[in-house]
């Protein structure tokens, strides 16, 4: 009997140790260290691998770009044994590669300085409840490479100056601008820079050019606007706005304007042969007064009328009346054109 109760008091004070030494093999320190991205897709997947030593319940991820907020967050997930919920023990240094989704838009994510991963392990207790390890949070940082940019013009839209009526955008409009001798236009141009690298002064120039005669550059300009523009790292495009006079081209019927970046290459870039973007324009020596008013008639497809709508003469492409009407397809017409359009 005294056997018995002996036995019985040995076994208790055995689990009693047992349980306290199985708690405290947990880490105390959240052991999480070479941190990097290596991956950042238009597939919304992000790519990363990280090291870690220890024991742990389990670990949140989170992780950030640029800077720890609500808004720049990437994604959170949970690491630890789903099947039985035993501790995750790496008794030595593991890398950890994996993979997420990417929560936010994919072009921003791609375009960070930094991403942050924010690691919290989860808390260890003692049999009666109390805390015995806290919550460990760990935070790594990863600081993108400078990576060598490339520049390009991706969109421009040109407004008459006298009236503001946009008459041209390259990412919609089906037809060439209509362009005046010494009439006065505004261009808006969206200039893109990929990778992180700050651009400065980086040459712009807006060139008019004899297209009857060839393509820009190898047909000198007639005249040429020049301006500076400047990229932060994390800034990936710019709209430069700059307003010009129509040459005089003399009977010609079609006129070239080329934007050209980095004319004088001072700027290292992966491709330095997309730095021009030529448009063609149709050119006039006169055309109806600008910003005189004029009405265009708007029909459905099988040719019933919708609508009456007002623009300026200078509206050669109708984009304000486009502007104006919901989608479908329909006949504009005006007293000197008529055109047959299908908006979205």
């Amino acid at each position: 009997m005294k056997l018995n109760l002996l036995f019985s008091k040995i076994t208790f004070v055995f689990i009693l140790i047992s349980q306290f030494v199985f708690s405290q093999d947990f880490s105390t320190q959240a052991d999480f260290s070479n941190f990097k991205v290596s991956y950042v897709g238009s597939d919304q997947y992000i790519h990363y691998n990280y090291d870690v030593q220890g024991k742990y319940r389990g670990y949140n991820l989170a992780m950030y770009f640029n800077t720890v907020s609500d808004n720049t967050r990437i994604f959170t997930n949970s690491v630890f044994d789903d099947s039985n919920y035993d501790p995750i023990y790496y008794p030595t240094s593991t890398t950890i590669d994996t993979w997420n989704l990417i929560w936010d838009d994919y072009s921003k994510v791609k375009n960070a300085l930094k991403y942050i991963l924010v690691i919290k392990t989860w808390p260890v207790y003692n049999s009666d409840g109390s805390i015995l390890i806290p919550e460990l949070t760990k935070t790594l940082e990863y600081i993108r490479p400078i990576e060598t940019p490339n520049l390009t013009v991706t969109s421009v839209q040109v407004y008459s100056s006298l009236s503001g009526v946009k008459i041209f955008d390259s990412t919609t409009s089906s037809n060439e601008p209509q362009l005046q001798k010494n009439a006065s236009y505004q261009f808006k141009v969206t200039v893109t820079k990929t990778g992180n690298a700050a651009v400065n002064n980086l040459r712009f120039d807006l060139c008019q050019f004899n297209i009857l005669q060839g393509d820009y550059p190898t047909v000198p300009p007639k005249a040429i606007k020049t301006q500076y523009i400047n990229f932060t790292q994390a800034q990936n495009s710019a709209l430069v706005t700059t307003e010009t006079t129509i040459a005089d081209f003399g009977s010609n019927s079609f006129m070239g304007i080329a934007f050209h970046l980095d004319k004088d290459n001072t700027i290292a870039e992966t491709n330095e042969n997309d730095n021009i973007k030529l448009l063609g324009a149709g050119y006039h020596g006169k055309m109806a007064n600008i910003g005189d008013n004029i009405e265009v008639s708007v029909y459905d497809i099988n040719g019933n009328l919708l609508k009456t709508l007002k623009t300026t003469s200078d509206d050669t492409d109708f984009m304000n009346v486009k502007s104006q009407l919901g989608s479908g397809k329909y006949i504009l017409r005006s007293n000197e054109k008529s055109r047959q359009v299908l908006i979205k």
